[in-house]
């Protein structure tokens, strides 16, 4: 929680100075026009202003031409509060929508290190407490000891994306509201939309994606070393590892990751990201990252994939000392 309340600052900070940017250019281009100057170093400073043609504000005596300053005074004052009400507008930069997924989407990372350790607490713990041995003696079939933990990671995903989104939405709204000062939606009534629907499903299915990864990085750590000590700390890494590249890696930073950046495509959490660049935040850049569908096969592939390695491994492999069926 702490973590949540403290990024909230951090996402807000710079509204102030935005809205304020934006107010002193409009400030400045008013007194221009006032003094009939002309806007041409007035577009280098701020390269959003276009002045539109036709419309000059001295005639060729230098006199001023009140008709033409009253069309551009208009003209910038319309310009200007387009720009104030774009940066709060629904997904513009310092919308709820944007801060309620930026908190969320933040929040995910350090969440799926404590994922990683549940699912070894999950997944490898039975081997060291002998559980798996004590229940195949009773004749429990390794199919119902693996579905019941994946339907433990399904319902612990799902529950936990539902508290999360329910938290994240409730103080993303109270976030906006003390940095716009704007009424906003109840929170039952921004439940009820598909932007949070968005945020919960994409959450649940990234924790399930990512306790099955966890459990499948365990299973194969135990079986290699025999250490829970080992399984524990190799999972964290491969889950740490998963959440780097969840977080940040695409393409079009090369300058950052460089050849690491140009394998981005082939990664679960490049996928993941994708898709909550479109969903969350309603971002079409394909130059950076997957269309939603592309995104959408690829992590189900995943998913998929990830799913049949762990029963490949539990089916197979040695779950106790004992001979088992």
């Amino acid at each position: 929680m702490a973590l949540w309340l403290g990024w909230i600052p951090e996402q807000t900070e710079d509204y102030a100075p935005a809205l304020r940017r934006i107010q002193q250019d409009n400030s400045l281009a008013l007194r221009l026009a006032d003094e009939g100057y002309d806007f041409e170093q007035f577009e280098l400073h701020d390269p959003g202003f276009s002045y539109p043609a036709g419309y000059l504000l001295r005639d060729q005596n230098g006199n001023l031409i009140p008709e033409n300053i009253t069309y551009i005074k208009n003209y910038i004052n319309n310009h200007y509060e387009a720009r104030e009400i774009a940066l709060t507008a629904p997904y513009g930069p310092f919308s709820a929508e944007t801060i309620i997924s930026e908190i969320q989407w933040r929040s995910t990372g350090p969440f799926l290190i404590i994922w990683a350790i549940l699912a070894v607490l999950t997944f490898a713990v039975d081997f060291r407490d002998g559980r798996y041995g004590e229940l195949l003696s009773k004749g429990v079939r390794r199919s119902q000891i693996l579905a019941s933990k994946v339907i433990l990671a399904a319902v612990a995903a799902v529950g936990f994306a539902g508290a999360m989104t329910l938290i994240m939405t409730h103080f993303g709204l109270g976030a906006f509201a003390n940095m716009t000062g704007f009424v906003v939606p109840s929170l039952g009534a921004m439940l009820n939309t598909s932007f949070v629907l968005n945020i919960f499903w994409l959450s649940a299915w990234m924790f399930f994606t990512y306790f099955l990864l966890g459990g499948l990085a365990s299973l194969i750590a135990f079986s290699v070393t025999n250490s829970y000590n080992w399984a524990m700390a190799i999972t964290v890494a491969v889950l740490g590892i998963a959440v780097g590249t969840t977080q940040g890696l695409t393409p079009c930073n090369t300058a950052d990751y460089g050849l690491f950046a140009g394998s981005a495509p082939v990664t679960l959490g490049f996928n993941f990201n994708s898709l909550h660049q479109f969903f969350w935040l309603h971002m079409e850049n394909y130059e950076c990252y997957r269309t939603p569908v592309a995104a959408a096969v690829i992590a189900a592939l995943f998913t998929v994939l990830i799913y049949m390695g762990a029963r490949l491994i539990f089916m197979r492999g040695r779950l106790a000392m004992e001979n088992d069926r």
